[in-house]
């Protein structure tokens, strides 16, 4: 598991998820994982922007990635505008218009640095701001702190967290698998639904929550749902969430129950898929992980 080339098969991949949902702990992982992803939610609007569909949820380790491939000697290297919406364009995250957006929007909000070329104005390279890096050390804390329960030979990792030179080399590790093309939602095809929507993995997970320990890891009885308390939680609208679930009924993975539709039974399918995607993620971060911890890598340019 040590290899992050390994991670890209699709074979390997699939045999790492089901050794992961064979762990004892797995259950208790996955929803530590799930509640560390909502409480930074609810901490940070800028991460619920972050974390509003899958490809904004990688955006700011794409952004470290392409900034520790940066020279000093070449200020056409690391984060650029250009680079960036050709990492975009390529690995098919989003198109360069909105991936411009993106970095405008990071900009105005101090989550982008701007770096002046001396000899060439023309030339604008960016780098993760230390509020930027701080929300993503957050996010990576918790889901650490998740794994390690089911793959304890990461525990070196979380206190190397902050560490340049570690998450130098994660950011490259992780950019590298995410480059090479195999996707974690190949692995779990009916969470598409939800993780090509605004919150919608999010919702899926409150739901996967709502079961309580007792009907883990996904609820397979009932779960209590409000349309309302979702959609004041994951500030969308309550049109928004009934959508997902009406699309979702629509396409087999959910079923409403209840005199008012006040309760969820999630399908067989979907309850596989969303263990299958949390143990992909688990996964490639472990992977990385690891790789990193043996990695001389040298500090993040300035």
């Amino acid at each position: 598991m040590g290899d992050i080339t390994a991670s890209s098969n699709g074979a390997a991949m699939a045999a790492a998820i089901a050794a992961l949902r064979a762990h004892p702990r797995f259950t208790e992982a996955i929803r530590a994982s799930a509640r560390g992803i909502i409480e930074l939610h609810r901490r940070s609007r800028l991460m619920s922007w972050f974390m509003s569909d899958r490809p904004l949820a990688i955006i700011g380790y794409a952004v470290i990635y392409l900034h520790a491939h940066g020279r000093d000697d070449d200020m056409r290297s690391g984060l650029t505008p250009s680079r960036f919406k050709d990492f975009c364009r390529d690995t098919g995250l989003c198109s360069p218009g909105r991936a411009g957006a993106i970095l405008a929007f990071m900009r105005l909000t101090g989550h982008l640095e701007a770096i002046a070329h001396p000899a060439d104005r023309r030339i604008t390279r960016l780098q993760p701001s230390e509020k930027l890096l701080d929300m993503l050390r957050s996010r990576l804390a918790r889901q650490f702190a998740a794994i390690v329960m089911v793959r304890p030979d990461i525990a070196p990792a979380i206190e190397r967290i902050g560490r340049p030179e570690f998450e130098r080399a994660l950011s490259r590790f992780l950019g590298d698998w995410y480059r090479a093309g195999t996707r974690i939602i190949d692995h779990a095809p009916t969470m598409r639904l939800f993780a090509e929507r605004d919150a919608g993995v999010l919702i899926l997970l409150s739901l996967m929550l709502a079961g309580g320990q007792h009907d883990a890891p996904v609820p397979a009885g009932p779960a209590p749902v409000s349309i309302a308390a979702l959609a004041r939680q994951f500030r969308v609208s309550r049109t928004h969430v009934l959508r997902l679930i009406r699309d979702a009924e629509a396409a087999g993975l959910m079923t409403r129950t209840g005199s008012k539709g006040e309760k969820i039974i999630v399908s067989l399918e979907l309850r596989d898929d969303l263990q299958n995607l949390l143990a992909g993620v688990f996964h490639v971060l472990a992977t990385a992980a690891v790789a990193a911890l043996s990695a001389r890598a040298s500090p993040l340019p300035n």
